[in-house]
């Protein structure tokens, strides 16, 4: 019988809970024409072939530009007056220099920047088709050899006409791999997003995508410069810093290819515009992307937020439209459409790169999609509102295991209509990272109590942020009032079956388990890691929602895993913290410090005497430092049991205290700086039959033995800790 277990001291302060803003559902009105083909276009092939994008120069003229390479403005006094410029003809156009070194072939110039209205710059979107050129392409379908990279274009005449520096000194970013004919998809750096200026450190931003091929992964990469007239001098972010920098492959003789593999911030496809949002206060991305909705897969115009333009929030969407091509849902109803931006017609900046709570979504709109490649397409914008909306928790009341069906919205809602903990924690880790530190409270409200994570999603996602899970809140449940050494009284109302292949993961720390049976875990039923500053209590954790039977799935997992995280307490000091656990506790990892283990009957059923089975193991602790100035580093007492592995006390009066029937297997550890070592003292059920082997070159600690019933090794040799193995 395994009874209880006090480890360590504790130094947990948790957060008081807050409103946590998480982005509404936008509203939006009707459609209306911009650009209409059949009627505006300079020519036949004035086709718009990416986002639309303004900027206003030093006269107050507006000037919106639509990628293509053949480029035309539409200019106007303001955004209901804008008109094609046939007459000023094209602002940029394609050099098609065959070179493939010269990053110089079919251009697309993106959005123009510009900060006094005269000089303006501008990113571009350079292809190299190799089917354009016999014995380049191995394929008939043209996306197999299709080779891109982003090149720097600049305008002296306030945004009339652009150029660039002779090639290849305009590229801006190529992977480090040439063309490759054989490849079978098409390979490179991808659509520029609009350049973005950061006010709090005064570099420019702006987004690509990539697509796999060799050690290059697919997905969006931020990049940023503090000079805009130096092509060469944009660094990508990598993860922590801001130091890859790119290379033509075809001029660099020798290079480590991995130092020029670009960094993914996420699996967006490609960035329709970059703007700050006066509403939210915080970078908003727009972007075309499928969209898992109630209902179903559905594709549009979305949006997410960030602080810092690397973390981004859940995408949301703003406005249905189908895919040009292998929609997953499609619609009648709705336009077949692409390359989504953000006007706020009131921004009185230069680039438009601020967003209020009222703007237009622009996207261009597909006429022939049998035929998508015809330059037949239509601007079209939508006016939108924004919307908040403060949530400070959640109530599971579905006793599924379906996901939300709009992540990051602030409502937990699955397709059924209720909200499942898996849902919760979805909506927990969809909030912005500017609240990565506030706690969400998720309560509950279930008719039926036993959760079955086997059906569903078939499992419950990590959460990533701060949660206080509460169980006691559901109907019936009651915590425990029984003193520390009497049966557990708790009565439990949720059951969490995590089905044998489940545990519920936390890394954003500063997070409490309160009031949850949880039955046949996967490993172990709870694991905390990354951030510390957690807690249980108040838990049945591999037993009955009744405290009598072992629900453990495996003998060999743990209750609760603590894996190299401080400030963890398990129980306390109050009856009404105390936990029933089978399986144990494991704490590992050096940063596993200040950990609190007091009050729970460990390997028992609610009464604390009757044994459940569960293997030796109360407790196990792995590569462990604790520091308690004058006080015990580990205290195993009443029966308790640890496994001690690798374990650092510094500065305790008694490193490692076993008392009143503890068991203690110690091996590989250190005691420094303190009074003594290890120290044994009281009575067991059961006599010390075991041995003590001292490591070499020991040092002056001693190791204590009181009033035990093995009175022949009272006093043991000196004592480091170092390949010791001591059981009583």
């Amino acid at each position: 019988m395994l009874k209880k277990i006090f480890f360590g001291f504790v130094l947990v302060s948790h957060l008081g809970f807050a409103q946590i803003e998480y982005p509404g559902n936008p509203s939006t009105g009707t459609p209306e024409v911009v650009f209409d083909y059949s009627s505006d276009a300079c020519e036949v092939n004035h086709s718009l072939d990416g986002p639309a994008h303004a900027v206003r120069d030093v006269n107050g003229e507006i000037r919106l530009v639509v990628p293509n390479h053949e480029l035309y403005s539409l200019t106007g006094v303001d955004f209901d007056n804008l008109s094609p410029d046939c007459g000023t003809g094209q602002i940029f156009g394609s050099d098609e220099d065959s070179s493939q070194s010269n990053h110089n072939y079919k251009e697309w110039l993106g959005a123009p920047y510009t900060e006094d209205g005269v000089n303006f710059y501008a990113l571009v979107h350079n292809e190299y088709h190799g089917y354009d050129f016999p014995g380049q392409c191995g394929y008939t379908d043209v996306l197999k050899c299709w080779y891109n990279s982003i090149t720097l274009a600049t305008s002296s005449d306030t945004g009339k006409y652009f150029s660039h520096a002779a090639a290849p000194n305009h590229l801006v970013a190529s992977i480090p791999y040439k063309y490759d004919k054989n490849h079978g998809y098409r390979q490179g750096a991808f659509n520029p997003s609009n350049i973005i200026k950061n006010k709090s450190n005064g570099y420019y931003y702006a987004f690509f995508h990539t697509e796999a091929i060799g050690l290059q992964d697919e997905g969006l990469v931020v990049m940023r410069t503090n000079d805009l007239d130096d092509a060469g001098s944009w660094r990508m972010y990598d993860g922590s810093s801001w130091n890859t920098q790119s290379i033509n492959p075809y001029l660099s003789s020798s290079y480590d290819t991995s130092a020029h593999i670009f960094h993914v911030v996420n699996q967006t496809k490609s960035v329709g515009g970059v703007y700050y949002s006066t509403y939210y206060e915080k970078y908003i991305m727009v972007f075309h992307s499928a969209y898992e909705s109630e209902g179903g897969m559905k594709e549009g115009i979305c949006f997410s937020l960030s602080d810092d333009l690397i973390n981004w929030s859940a995408k949301q969407m703003i406005y249905y439209v189908n895919a040009i091509s292998n929609s997953l849902t499609e619609n009648s109803s709705w336009d077949y459409g692409a390359y989504p931006s953000l006007i706020d017609h009131n921004d009185t900046t230069l680039n438009f790169n601020e967003i209020g709570q009222n703007a237009f979504v622009y996207y261009t709109k597909w006429n022939n999609t049998s035929n998508p490649g015809l330059p037949d397409r239509d601007l079209i914008r939508v006016p939108v509102t924004f919307s908040k909306q403060l949530v400070s928790g959640f109530t599971v009341d579905d006793s599924g295991n379906d996901e939300d069906t709009n992540p990051g919205d602030g409502i937990c809602q699955t397709p059924s209509g209720g909200c499942s903990l898996y849902a919760a924690i979805m909506e927990s880790n969809g909030r912005s990272g500017s609240y990565s530190d506030s706690v969400l409270n998720i309560d509950f409200n279930l008719s039926s109590p036993v959760i079955n994570t086997n059906t569903g999603a078939g499992y419950i996602p990590t959460s990533v942020y701060p949660l206080n899970i509460d169980g006691t809140t559901n109907i019936g449940a009651s915590k425990n009032t029984a003193l520390m050494d009497d049966s557990i009284n708790t009565v439990l109302t949720v059951k969490v079956d995590l089905g044998g292949n489940s545990s519920l993961n936390f890394i954003g720390g500063n997070t409490t388990i309160a009031g949850l049976c949880l039955s046949n875990p996967q490993n172990a039923a709870i694991i905390f890691s990354k951030k510390g500053n957690n807690r249980v209590k108040g838990c049945f954790i591999g037993v009955d929602i009744s405290g009598t039977l072992n629900e453990s799935e495996s003998s060999d997992g743990w209750g609760v895993l603590i894996d190299n995280v401080a400030d963890v307490t398990v129980g306390g000091t109050n009856e009404v913290d105390r936990n029933l656990i089978i399986g144990g506790i494991r704490i590992q990892g050096d940063s596993s410090r200040n950990i609190f283990v007091k009050g729970n009957f460990i390997g028992t059923d609610y009464s604390g005497t009757n044994d459940l089975g569960q293997d030796l193991k109360s407790m196990v602790c792995d590569s462990y430092t604790q520091y308690n100035e004058a006080g015990i580093g580990v205290s195993i007492t009443n029966n308790g049991y640890a496994q001690l592995v690798s374990i650092f006390t510094i500065g305790c009066d008694v490193g490692i205290s076993v008392a009143s029937g503890g068991q203690c297997d110690l091996t590989n550890s250190n005691s420094s700086f303190g009074n003594i070592g290890l120290k044994a003292d009281g009575f067991g059920d059961i006599e010390f039959t075991g041995s003590t082997n001292t490591a070499t070159d020991a040092q002056v600690d001693t190791i204590v033995s009181i009033n035990t019933k093995d009175l022949s090794n009272t006093i043991r040799e000196p004592f480091d800790g170092q390949g010791v193995y001591f059981h009583l």
